[in-house]
């Protein structure tokens, strides 16, 4: 996934790919160095503090092949879909996202 994500960031420039690169470059070290399974990549590029929220979702929108869609007009959104999600994580966002916007 790593590799796609590069690619794309080099295709679209949703993000720097330089500094893509090394931040993925990072995380391997950091999660070699103690041993523990490294953090999720799309909460990791969050977390990070380099690209915006926007950035990440807009390179996972490209890898998930979900459109991004910049406003969502909450009145479509159906309230048992409000009530089912528990987690406000960029690919549920980026899900969330698509949906609403083929809703009538």
């Amino acid at each position: 996934m790593e590799q796609q994500l590069l690619q794309i960031a080099k295709q679209t420039h949703a993000v720097d790919p330089a500094r893509l690169e090394q931040l993925l470059r990072k995380r391997h070290e950091d999660s070699s160095k103690d041993g523990a399974h490294p953090q999720d990549l799309d909460a990791y590029l969050l977390n990070c503090g380099i690209f915006t929220e926007d950035q990440v979702l807009r390179l996972f929108s490209e890898l998930l092949g979900v459109p991004f869609v910049e406003q969502i007009v909450t009145a479509n959104v159906p309230q048992e879909f409000v009530a089912r999600v528990t987690s406000t994580t960029p690919i549920i966002m980026a899900c969330w996202r698509s949906t609403a916007m083929k809703m009538p």
